[in-house]
Parts: C-alpha cells; structure tokens; sequence
C-alpha cells in the first residue's frame, strides 16, 4: 500500500478538496494537490479502482501555487489550500459545488457564485487543540492530516493571535504543574484539549480546559496565568470528559473563574454565546449570509428556524418575519438563544427545546408555519426530519449545510416529497481549506 505512483499530472480539484489523477487507467485522488501540479505520490489506501495518495515531492507546482505563510503546512491538517491565492479557492470551491449537485434536478440553473469572506485569515472565533505527550513534553497543536498525532505551530493563520498565545501559557503550566496529558490508547492521563472561543466585535475570550479527570491541579495559579498575561479572557472553565473517543466535550464542567459566555455582536444584535453552544466559526461571512436569509423571507412569515443553536439566524430574521420558532435540543444553547432574544426584544419568536423531528410536526399542526431554516451537523438530516417535513404544509425549506456531500442527499430526498430546488449559494465560510458552507432554497411545488 506504499507504492509510490510517479509523475501524476492533477487534472481537477473533486470532492473535499483532492486533487484528481489518473495512473494505469484508475482515479487517484491526492490531497492538497491542484490543477497544473505534477506530483510523485504515495498511495495510502485503495478502495475498489480508486487510490487516495498524498504528494511525496513535486515535479512541477502548479502555475497557481504561491509559498504558504506557515511552517508545517503540508504536514498539519488545519488547511488543504493555504498554497493557493484565494481567488483561486474560490474557483475551485465553486467547481467543487457544480460536480457535486450535477446530477441534482435544476441545480444548473439554480447555482449562483460563490460569495467571499470579508477575511481570508485569522476569522475562526474558536478552537479546541489537542493536547498530546511527546518525548516527555506536553504538546499543543493540531492533528496531521489522517492521524492523531499532534503538529505544533508558532502562529496559525485561521486563528486570532490570542489563541496560540494562551495556549502557549497553558502549555508553561501544564510544564510547571506536571499535569498529567491523557493517551488515547490507554485511556490514562488527564488533559486531553486546550479550548478558546473569542468574539470578534468585543474581544471577549473564554478558555476551556477539557480533561479526563474531574481534579486539575494549581487552577487558581492557571487561572492569574491566563488573565494576567491575556486580559481578554472573561472566563475559564473546566470542562471533564471521561468517555474514550474523539468526541471533545464532556457533559460536566467546573467554572474556574468568571463566566463560561462571550458577548458577540452581529449588525445590531448583541449575542451571548456559551463556550459549548453552536455559532458559526466565521463570524462576518456569518452575519453576510444571515443578511442573505433575511433578504430572502417572505414577509410575515411563520418561520422555524431548526437546529437553532444561540438563536443567532432567528433573532437576525425575527423584524422581518411575523413569528420564529427556534427549535435546539441543547440546554446551554437554549438558554443563550433565550437570552438573546431577550436582548433583543424578540417578542416574536419563541425558543422551543427539543428534538427536530418531533417539534417540527408539532408546530406545524399548531401554526400556520410557512417556512423552515434548517442548518444541521454535518451529517445532515436524518430520515425521521425529511419524514417531518414530507407530512407538513411547508412551502419553503432554506437549507444551510457545512457538508455539501450530505446536503445533495437531502436535496433530492426532499424534492422526492414536492420540493423544487430554486436556488444554491456557497459561501466561503472557513478560507484556506476545501471546506465552504452552502445555502440551498427548496419550493414545494404546486
């Protein structure tokens, strides 16, 4: 499974970002690879007459390419394209939209182009690292590309500059204190990521510290640490997750110090958003595509906004739509999308806790509900959700989708129930990586 497969010519960027090639008649998919690029590639797995590769050395870069601002890239999996201009991102995301819904019905006339972010580095207002043993020494970074193992880096260019220096200073207390770092295969040690969230508008930061243990030790020496060092930091929480897995967060936490929300801004509304509550990582493409659902409201709708989060879409929308229902199923984020609302004298829109397809039929047989906003996880919606929608009187699904991939499914599930695609709008939410988040508005047909 090593074999090394020489001179491969990339013809197209597909599907999360992988350069295509051809070798012996049969694909060969090349991560981080682009059009123009002739690579020697080491083949990592083989699925069927498809190889996925990754590039070994260059024969000859791309006339696109252009020398990435940071050290380790190539070898840290936090971008796919920070070798790329980002005009020439934006080309490639919108080709990777056109392959994807090609073969979804009226997709070709309903795709418009990809909308850029106001900033192409330093816009995510949140990180968890990971925090691993190495040679003795505790280590913050991110994960290699399709392992575990942990990459350091002095200064990453998707993060605000606060985040790689708090966790520099966590780093010296884990050093000073001996904490102990916990290993995935033994299921021993304690701290297992370095957290941050920071808003953009305020500058407030919350640190989380997540760790297998419910004990850390010297927290009122980490506590001065950080807010010494970073006064931007407004809280500190230990969050204790004790499950094996990759799942990040545990269920119980511990306040350290201060208070576990930051105060955001986005137009004229004024957010609290909890350190563990969904927000949108890109916080002003964010507040372009929330204007962008506003503006495509009917006015006086009845309007559901699902998987609701901090209330951020229904709270953005509620002057324009005569009532919201913002329906989430997590407590913290229930409270903050209360709050919220609150602030914002949303009398219109009431924050419902649940689950989705349970809410959504429920809602519907009680209101004259003519619209719902949907941005689920990455895994999109499951089958009991477009069953819920399938025996309402809905007229309009807005669909907003981190996972393109999932979001074609769903697509054509519901257009299999009456719905009509009119309309897909990327948005290049998270820059310097194949990732974008995508809009999609469905029509029940008459």
């Amino acid at each position: 499974m090593n074999k090394i497969l020489s001179s491969l010519a990339i013809e197209k960027v597909v599907f999360r970002g992988y350069g295509l090639a051809h070798a012996d008649g049969e694909a060969v998919f090349v991560a981080s690879a682009v059009p123009g690029d002739v690579v020697n590639a080491q083949v990592l797995h083989r699925r069927g007459r498809v190889r996925l590769a990754r590039i070994e050395s260059y024969v000859q870069r791309s006339p696109h390419a252009i020398e990435p601002p940071c050290e380790v890239f190539g070898t840290c999996g936090g971008c796919d394209w920070l070798h790329l201009p980002y005009d020439m991102q934006l080309v490639f995301k919108q080709q990777m939209i056109e392959q994807l819904f090609g073969e979804v019905t009226g997709a070709s006339a309903a795709l418009q182009p990809i909308i850029a972010s106001p900033q192409q580095t330093r816009y995510r207002n949140k990180a968890f690292l990971p925090v691993r043993l190495v040679d003795g020494k505790p280590r913050i970074g991110m994960f290699e590309r399709r392992s575990h193992k942990v990459t350091p880096h002095r200064d990453c260019q998707l993060q605000p500059t606060l985040f790689d220096r708090a966790a520099a200073t966590f780093r010296g207390y884990l050093e000073a204190a001996s904490v102990p770092i916990y290993n995935e295969r033994t299921h021993r040690g304690s701290v297992r990521f370095f957290g941050i969230r920071q808003a953009q508008a305020t500058g407030e930061a919350v640190v989380v510290v997540v760790s297998r243990s419910a004990k850390l030790p010297f927290t009122r020496q980490l506590v001065r640490a950080l807010t010494e060092a970073h006064p931007e930091i407004v809280g500190v929480v230990h969050n204790i997750n004790t499950r094996r897995g990759n799942t990040i967060l545990g269920e119980r936490e511990k306040m350290l110090w201060g208070r576990p929300w930051i105060e955001e801004r986005l137009g004229e509304h004024v957010f609290h958003i909890d350190y563990a509550s969904f927000f949108q990582v890109n916080t002003g493409l964010a507040q372009a595509m929330y204007s962008f659902v506003h503006d495509k409201l009917g006015e006086e709708s009845n309007v559901i906004d699902a998987f609701a989060g901090t209330g951020a879409i229904g709270i953005y929308i509620h002057q324009r739509a005569k009532n919201v229902w913002c329906v989430e199923r997590h407590p913290a984020a229930c409270r903050d999308a209360t709050e919220n609302a609150a602030r914002a004298s949303a009398d219109n829109l009431c924050v419902v806790r649940g689950e989705v397809e349970t809410e959504v039929p429920r809602l519907c047989r009680e209101h004259s509900i003519d619209t719902i906003i949907f941005d689920p996880p990455r895994r999109g919606l499951d089958a009991a959700t477009i069953e819920a929608v399938a025996t309402t009187a809905l007229r309009r699904v807005i669909y907003i989708s981190c996972n393109a991939g999932t979001q074609v499914r769903d697509v054509q599930r519901l257009q299999a129930h009456g719905f009509s695609l009119t309309l897909v709008q990327p948005f290049d939410m998270f820059p310097q990586t194949h990732h974008t988040e995508n809009l999609c508005i469905l029509e029940r047909t008459p």
